[in-house]
């Protein structure tokens, strides 16, 4: 089976953070599932991008068996609320940019996992033009809890 995973903040071999993903990942393509991995260049908590990702729009590496395309996030992501919006913004149209023009090949399922919300319409332009199914996970519940701490108030 060839899953084409959607994951903003999948992480590098060496980050630290919650890795749910990159376990369910690695057992995936341990049992025989073809994994690729659509995530972003920022890590959820930094400020900044490595440097082996100035400068680059999207870049193909490998975490074991399982290919990641790396795509541009703002480095404004971490800098306050607009910043953010921009940083989610800049990746979806950065992941839809790899998801219809660098990716090859046929996928049987393509599974997306919020946040951010936004990429839930990447995952649903490329499952219409692809005709591919989709899944899309939703964890977490941010416009509530942004209403809940204030950030949002109507």
């Amino acid at each position: 089976m060839k899953v084409l995973l959607l994951h903003q903040f999948f992480l590098e071999d060496n980050d630290s953070g919650g890795s749910r993903w990159n376990e369910m990942t690695k057992f995936w393509s341990e049992k025989g599932f073809e994994i690729t991995v659509i995530a972003g260049m920022m890590h959820y908590g930094g400020s900044e991008k490595l440097t082996k990702y100035k400068r680059k729009y999207a870049v193909e590496n490998h975490q074991g068996d399982v290919k990641v395309w790396r795509c541009h996030v703002s480095e404004s992501y971490n800098s306050n609320f607009v910043g953010r919006l921009f940083g989610y913004f800049s990746f979806f149209f950065s992941s839809l940019y790899v998801g219809l023009f660098k990716l090859s090949g046929k996928y049987d399922v393509i599974v997306v996992t919020s946040p951010p919300l936004f990429i839930g319409m990447t995952g649903y332009i490329l499952s219409v033009i692809k005709k591919i199914p989709y899944l899309f996970e939703i964890r977490d519940l941010w416009p509530e809890s942004a209403i809940d701490t204030g950030v949002v108030t109507n």
